[in-house]
Formats: C-alpha cells, sequence, structure tokens
C-alpha cells in the first residue's frame, strides 16, 4: 500500500526489531555430501517422482534442484531438521490462475515481454506467483496471490534467489496471532522492516497489513478502501473544508485503542493541486 510508513506516525509503542539474518551467500556449497541423509529421506517423501536431483547449500538451506512433471523446481529445507520450507518451480503462463492472468492483462505491463513465470510454494503461508517481464532494458517482477492481488513490485535484479519468501522458525509466532485475530485468513506476505513487522493477509476478500511491534504487539491493521466505500460524513467534511477536490485515495486504519480513522488523499484535476496523508474519523472529525 501506497502510505503504509504514515501509521508509524501513531503506533508510538513500537520498538526496534532484532530479527538476525536468515542466510549468508557466502555460505554457500554445491558440495552434496554436506546434505544429510534427513534431509534426502524427506524430500524423497515429498517428492516421489522427481528425476535429476542435484543438491547444494544455499546459505542456511539445503536446496534439491530437480525436474518433475514436465518442469524444474527448487525445494528448500532446514538441512538440521529436514523441515521443508519452500518450492520453486517454472510454469508455463498458461498455468496461472485466472484471476492472476486476468489482472495481468489490465495492468500496465500487460504490453511487455513475459521473461519468466513462477511459482512459490511455501509452509504455512499463501501461494505466491511471479512474473517477469521486460521491455528493452526494463525488467520488473510482478508478484500475485492466487485471487490475482499484486502484492509486490520490484525491479529484477537478474537473480532468482527468493530467500525473503521462505517461511522462517522464528516467524511461527505471527502465523499464530494472525490467526487467533483473522480466523479464516491467509498469510500472504511477511515483511522485517527496522522498527516493525509487517504481515500482509486476504481476509474477507480483501488485502490488509497487519503490524506488530519487537514484542510481537498487534499496533494496527490498514486496508484500502474505494471512495464509494467512504461514510457520507467523511465526504461531506472533505467537500466542506476542501471544495473542488476528489478523494484519490483511501485507506482504513484499525489499532487496538478502538481508534479508528481514514488516511485519504486528494487532487484537484482543475489545478493539479494535491493534498495527501489526511486523517479523518468516520463521523467525519479531522485528526491533527
Amino acid at each position: 500500500m501506497k502510505k503504509n510508513w504514515m501509521l508509524f506516525l501513531f503506533f508510538a509503542a513500537i520498538n526496534v526489531f532484532t530479527f538476525s539474518a536468515c542466510s549468508d551467500d557466502d555460505n554457500d556449497t554445491a558440495d552434496a555430501s554436506a546434505v544429510s541423509n534427513l534431509v534426502r529421506e524427506a524430500f524423497n517423501s515429498k517428492y516421489p517422482q522427481a528425476r535429476s536431483v542435484e543438491w547444494e547449500v544455499k546459505g542456511n538451506y539445503a536446496v534439491a534442484s530437480f525436474h518433475s512433471e514436465g518442469t524444474s523446481h527448487e525445494a528448500w529445507y532446514n538441512p538440521s531438521s529436514a523441515e521443508w520450507y519452500m518450492t520453486e518451480s517454472d510454469i508455463p503462463y498458461e498455468a496461472l490462475p485466472q484471476p492472476v492472468k486476468e489482472t495481468f492483462k489490465q495492468s500496465e505491463y500487460a504490453g511487455w515481454k513475459i521473461d519468466d513465470v513462477d511459482m512459490l510454494a511455501r509452509a504455512g503461508m499463501e501461494t505466491i506467483y511471479v512474473i517477469e517481464v521486460e521491455q528493452g532494458k526494463q525488467e520488473v517482477d510482478l508478484y500475485y496471490s492466487p485471487e490475482g492481488v499484486l502484492t509486490r513490485t520490484e525491479v529484477d535484479n537478474d537473480s532468482d534467489y527468493y530467500e525473503d519468501f521462505i517461511p522462517q522458525p522464528d516467524l511461527d509466532d505471527f502465523s499464530a496471532l494472525i490467526k487467533e485475530m483473522y480466523p479464516n485468513a491467509r498469510i500472504l506476505d511477511i515483511e522485517k522492516e527496522k522498527d516493525y513487522m509487517e504481515v500482509s493477509i486476504w481476509d474477507e476478500n480483501k488485502e490488509k497489513d497487519v503490524y506488530f511491534d519487537s514484542k510481537k504487539t498487534w499496533v494496527g491493521t490498514s486496508w484500502d478502501v474505494r471512495a464509494s466505500e467512504l461514510p457520507q460524513a467523511v465526504i461531506q467534511a472533505v467537500n466542506a473544508r476542501y471544495p473542488g477536490f476528489t478523494i484519490d485515495d483511501a485507506e482504513y486504519v484499525q489499532t487496538p485503542v478502538s481508534e479508528e480513522w481514514y488516511i485519504i488523499d486528494l487532487e484537484n484535476k482543475s489545478t493539479d493541486e494535491e493534498v495527501e496523508n489526511l486523517r479523518i474519523k468516520a463521523d467525519g472529525t479531522w485528526i491533527k
């Protein structure tokens, strides 16, 4: 979402996270002997039809490259416990879920050349689909949920290393908290930032961003809303204070102290003026 950083102005309880790095590329090795029999057995159990299997160690992970069902895959495991984390698969564009294809066709990148399509199946988290597109010297990676929600857009760095999407053992508590707060939610992404943890979920047919502080305390949830969904009191307050402006973007925010408000962006198409990050309650009261 465009204005997530604004939430930090209101979350006074946020502290600094001290998460350790998950891997170290300098430890990469192609030495298959470094992979234990326990990991190999776990892999063989999960992928009995795998062919041309090659093992290597990438950072803190044991990774199996293999072929199955006519395509190539990489499966990532914990080298000690043999726990499966993620499998990256090369898939044809036609194999994408229909909602993903529909969203892509309506995007600004629809006319770009599709260079590659990957599927990231993850333990305990939603599957992610990645469409790599290029136009001239520009290359962009588009990340989608199965419902066709564009969850991330990144400039391609010529690396298919999806380490950031691997579920981590130290994030299990966040998954449990999400399930407690939003029983029917599916986790799309978990991002570790400097001062907070952001968990993107799919709940009530919409994407929501849930924030936690360093003590794993919930500090807020936000999601995008359409201008047509705003309370009439909000629309009336905008028209009274900003005549000639229209609502360009809106976001709904919930907090643990029962405070709820909207963050809105306005634009005046006649003058090209813009006003951003205005806070207002549902009853039309402006928040300074």
